[in-house]
């Protein structure tokens, strides 16, 4: 014979035992999904229904159980690096890798969420900014560039140089300000920005090298020229001095054969008795040159010696008096 067992009704208590126990658990469990905890290096947007209500900070918020959601966003200090390639001025290619620390402005990361959304979001449209803003940048610089300097002798020489290698921190320091400028569409603060390993392409670096040893030939064959130039001027003066001391010479014996000739004819004058005014330049002149020997003498002391320069001529032996 089976024995059955039938069970007792709850008592009153255990069914008020039970019910408060599942009420303090759906208690705990609203209270629970009520609450969140913001970290101290994070930002919380607070929705509720997918919409906008509060930005929490750090600490425990409140939040609508079930029909809220929160969004957290990280407000350290991020850093972005990556490897670009960009066009100088005069069209070569460059590559650069930048590296850019910015951080979230903590009082606006609901703007974030409202215009952007989310962090991942945020990024994607951040960080083509930073590439097109370097790019910008880099082709207002040459890669080869030429100034015309003035030497320590006044001439004009050429300078050629690399225009983004020699101006590097100035092109850092404006594509640093350009971050900070158009980060701020996007409730960010650029704090720092570096530019590493610079570098062009080969066959820059090949047309570079082939124009410096060009213009270490052009100084050499520059050089070069400017010696024999010297030289040629050097041997210019020593002819001109040459000419122009036979030149001065010439023209101190000819001003001596002159003085002499003029004393000669006064003299001549004198021991004929005559004057100048006498007879015409022409007889005089021919008087003169009939009586002179064609000889002019070495030296003499007084007219009186120069009278044997013009003293009548012995007759030749056979011959008539």
């Amino acid at each position: 014979m089976k024995q059955q067992f039938t069970l007792k009704p709850m008592s009153k208590m255990v069914k008020i035992l039970i019910g408060a126990g599942a009420g303090l658990l759906v208690a705990l469990i609203l209270l629970l999904s009520s609450l969140t905890v913001i970290e101290q290096s994070e930002v919380g947007v607070y929705t509720n229904l997918g919409k906008y209500k509060s930005q929490f900070e750090a600490g425990l918020n409140f939040k609508a159980p079930f029909t809220s959601k929160i969004y957290k966003y990280n407000t350290r200090m991020q850093v972005y690096e990556d490897v670009y390639e960009a066009y100088t001025w005069d069209t070569q290619l460059v590559t650069f890798e930048i590296n850019v620390q910015y951080q979230l402005d903590k009082k606006n990361v609901y703007q974030v969420f409202i215009n952007f959304g989310t962090m991942e979001q945020l990024e994607q449209k951040l960080t083509p900014m930073f590439f097109s803003e370097s790019k910008n940048v880099f082709k207002e610089y040459s890669a080869s560039k030429t100034e015309i300097t003035k030497n320590l002798d006044g001439e004009d020489v050429e300078d050629d140089f690399n225009e983004v290698i020699q101006k590097r921190d100035d092109i850092e320091a404006k594509i640093r300000q350009q971050l900070i400028d158009k980060s701020k569409q996007f409730y960010v603060e650029v704090v720092n920005v570096t530019l590493k390993d610079i570098a062009f392409s080969s066959e820059y670096e090949k047309a570079v090298e082939e124009k410096q040893v060009a213009y270490q030939n052009y100084l050499a064959e520059k050089n070069r020229a400017l010696a024999s130039i010297e030289k040629a001027k050097g041997e210019a003066k020593a002819l001109i001095e040459s000419t122009q001391g036979e030149a001065k010479s010439k023209e101190i014996a000819a001003t001596a054969e002159a003085e002499v000739m003029r004393i000669m004819k006064a003299s001549w004058l004198e021991i004929k008795g005559l004057t100048e005014g006498d007879v015409s330049e022409v007889v005089l002149q021919q008087m003169f040159i009939k009586a002179w020997n064609g000889v002019l003498p070495e030296t003499w002391l007084s007219s009186d010696a120069l009278s044997s320069i013009f003293a009548p001529k012995a007759p030749e032996a056979g011959g008539g008096v």
